[in-house]
């Protein structure tokens, strides 16, 4: 009886293969490197959630550039699209970040990313109303920079446009 018994759970420790392979990413893949994620933060979630909306997303620029790419594009058509579809959006919010601590040169880089993310948006809807929020900026104290500064969790971020798309309230 006690072999019977230790019979069984060796046959039930026995390992298999399992029925599904597992993903295995590549180094370069969004999932594994953190520094370039698919989907934005979840501070920036948690920001949008904030504001009553959870379209949300977070476009990384190269240093000193200002210059949407394709990615970039792509990424603001698909959000776009998608918060049309669920809601009328009543305003967009775009939230950018110089490359390096404040200074007069890059607070003015902060602006020229958050203008040209606001010209292609305006390109698909002109009736929205945009508020833009310079991170660099000491005089500008809005309500979404001050929930930031609470959180910290972008106090040493760089070269980042974050968008919030906000839902009409009824």
């Amino acid at each position: 009886m006690k072999y019977l018994i230790l019979g069984f759970i060796l046959l039930g420790c026995s390992s298999k293969e399992p029925k599904e392979k597992p993903i295995i990413y590549p180094e370069e893949s969004a999932e594994v490197n953190t520094t370039n994620p698919k989907s934005p933060s979840i501070v920036a979630k948690q920001l949008a959630a904030e504001q009553g909306s959870h379209f949300v997303t977070e476009l990384n620029f190269d240093k000193g550039s200002t210059k949407l790419n394709q990615d970039h594009r792509k990424e603001l058509t698909r959000l776009y699209k998608e918060a049309r579809q669920e809601q009328d959006i009543e305003t967009i919010q775009i939230l950018s970040w110089p490359d390096s601590k404040k200074s007069d040169e890059q607070t003015g880089l902060a602006d020229k990313r958050a203008k040209i993310v606001k010209k292609y948006l305006k390109g698909l809807d002109d009736e929205i109303t945009f508020i833009e929020i310079n991170m660099a900026n000491k005089e500008d104290e809005s309500d979404l920079k001050k929930s930031l500064k609470i959180q910290e969790a972008y106090k040493d971020k760089t070269s980042l446009v974050m968008v919030i798309f906000v839902p009409e309230r009824h």
